[in-house]
């Protein structure tokens, strides 16, 4: 708001004529609408900063979505699992039930195991 009324008194220097119409140049009173076109003014300046600092989210997602459409999908969690079974095991067909654990070779620094569960029968 500040810079709004200093660039009202700037706008009133520079053009006399046109700032006695809108009241620019009286130093005690201003004019209510015009406070209120500045104060509008200014709101309207801080919702657009706001968006920007937000990174304006709408834009940005409605033009990678129509860039990329898959992209912003979200996508389940899964595993892909292969499995090998060894050569006299292969004499009959077998299902691993639903339900049953597979877990991962030992992975990082501190060699975790992640448990993963089977959902639909394989």
């Amino acid at each position: 708001m500040r810079y709004l009324r200093e660039a009202a008194k700037a706008f009133a220097q520079a053009h006399p004529d046109r700032a006695a119409m809108l009241d620019l140049d009286k130093a005690g009173t201003p004019d209510p609408y015009v406070e209120r076109l500045f104060e509008g003014f200014a709101f309207s300046v801080g919702r657009l900063r706001e968006k920007i600092d937000d990174d304006l989210p709408e834009l940005t997602e409605g033009l990678v979505s129509m860039l990329w459409p898959h992209y912003l999908r979200t996508i389940p969690s899964l595993s892909i699992v292969a499995l090998t079974p060894t050569l006299p095991a292969m004499k009959m067909a077998e299902t691993v039930p639903a339900g049953f654990e597979i877990s991962s070779p030992p992975t990082g620094a501190e060699k975790y195991r992640v448990p993963v569960p089977n959902h639909p029968a394989i």
